[in-house]
Order: structure tokens, then C-alpha cells, then sequence
């Protein structure tokens, strides 16, 4: 098993209307190859297509017991929120999400 590549995508979900994206994979390609299969769109992709970051895989309890999960993490008011899995079947797309939303609420 290779390493975990972090991606930084648009997010409409998210508050920063950024999210960032973990993914196993022997190479960058097949880490970007992970995430268009997974609904991202190639300008949905942020710094150009390359990762924010490639940490050992050791660090992650998730993608060591499951290598084929996706993890997400939202930015929000507080910060960047706890990454979570992608539930298998969930498009990355924020143009067909069924939870985004256009404009922030007011706070």
C-alpha cells in the first residue's frame, strides 16, 4: 500500500467552500485517477492537481484497516472539521450534492 495524498477540492457543502480529500495510492496519478472516479471534476481540484500534503499511511487508523475509503474534512467557522469517511456511492461533485447549499446563512 502506498502513501495517503491530501487534496484541496471545492466544496460548496463546506463553509470555506473548500474541503480537503484523503486518499491511498501507490502514485499521485492514481490518487487523482481515486478522486475523478469519485465525482471530482478536474477544475474542482485545487493547486493544480497536486497534493497539499503525502503522510505515511501508519498515521491513519481508517484508510489502513480500509485502503479503498475516501476521507473527507470540511472547513467551517472553527476551523477545518474532523475527517470523516466518504460513504461508498457519495459523488465528491458539489454541483450534484444533495446538501449543498448557495448562499451561507446569515450568523
Amino acid at each position: 500500500m502506498g502513501p495517503v495524498f491530501i487534496f484541496e477540492v471545492q466544496d460548496i457543502d463546506s463553509d470555506w467552500w473548500v474541503s480537503e480529500v484523503a486518499v491511498v495510492a501507490e502514485t499521485r496519478q492514481e490518487a487523482l485517477r481515486r478522486i475523478r472516479d469519485a465525482g471530482l471534476h478536474k477544475k474542482q481540484i485545487e493547486n493544480g492537481g497536486r497534493p497539499t500534503e503525502i503522510q505515511e499511511l501508519g498515521a491513519w487508523k481508517v484508510l489502513s484497516e480500509n485502503p479503498a475509503a475516501l476521507l473527507r474534512r470540511r472547513g467551517d467557522c472553527d476551523g477545518w472539521g474532523q475527517w470523516e469517511q466518504v460513504p461508498e456511492g457519495v459523488s465528491l461533485d458539489w454541483r450534484i450534492s444533495g446538501e449543498a447549499r448557495r448562499a451561507h446563512p446569515q450568523r
